[in-house]
């Protein structure tokens, strides 16, 4: 790993937040009780800057729509499925430093990952209820119009999970084609299940 010293423990207080960049990227120092994290400064909502909101009893609210995230480990509060992207740190000597070149920080970095793009119609949002359902962290950028969704190396869904969620008979891949207008990953799908894995899309 390549670790990137990027300010002095001293000058960031316990309670404190403070935005920094590593590698030319935006990220978030938080300071607790327990220790020093660091997370992409975007919020999974709509990318807006954690920075720009407030830190209060260990709990980020984003300044924009108030999302809110437990600042020691990144987990969503409200709403409880998008979670922060954590990066590499560490502390020695009073300094704070950043892993931004390993593919663990320059992947949170940058996004990487695999899974679908959703139209944000009540089907794609079934689809995604379903995905968060089967896969273990999912990050979720939504952008609108449009539902992004990031697995870390393999993400799947079933015919059965969508059924579940939207309370209907689904078709694939015909119903899922519909709303997915793009995707990032290998795909392979049938009529039981579509998964996204590491490869090109």
């Amino acid at each position: 790993m390549a670790f990137e010293a990027v300010l002095d423990e001293a000058e960031l207080w316990i309670g404190e937040m403070r935005a920094v960049r590593v590698d030319g990227a935006p990220v978030l120092l938080v300071r607790l009780d327990s220790g020093v994290c660091a997370y992409r400064d975007r919020c999974p909502h709509l990318g807006y800057p954690l920075s720009e909101g407030k830190l209060e009893d260990g709990v980020i609210t984003c300044s924009a729509h108030r999302h809110c995230f437990d600042a020691r480990s990144g987990a969503g509060i409200n709403p409880l499925r998008p979670c922060l992207v954590p990066l590499p740190l560490r502390v020695e000597a009073g300094r704070i430093l950043v892993d931004a070149a390993s593919r663990a920080g320059s992947d949170a970095l940058r996004g990487v990952g695999v899974g679908p793009v959703l139209e944000a119609s009540d089907f794609g949002r079934a689809v995604l209820a379903a995905i968060l359902s089967l896969n273990g962290p999912v990050r979720v950028q939504d952008q609108g119009a449009y539902l992004r969704v990031l697995a870390s190396k393999r993400c799947f869904v079933t015919r059965a999970a969508i059924e579940m969620a939207l309370g209907r008979p689904v078709r694939l891949p015909g119903d899922l084609e519909q709303v997915m207008p793009s995707f990032k990953g290998r795909l392979q799908i049938d009529s039981e299940r579509a998964c996204w894995e590491e490869g090109s899309s």
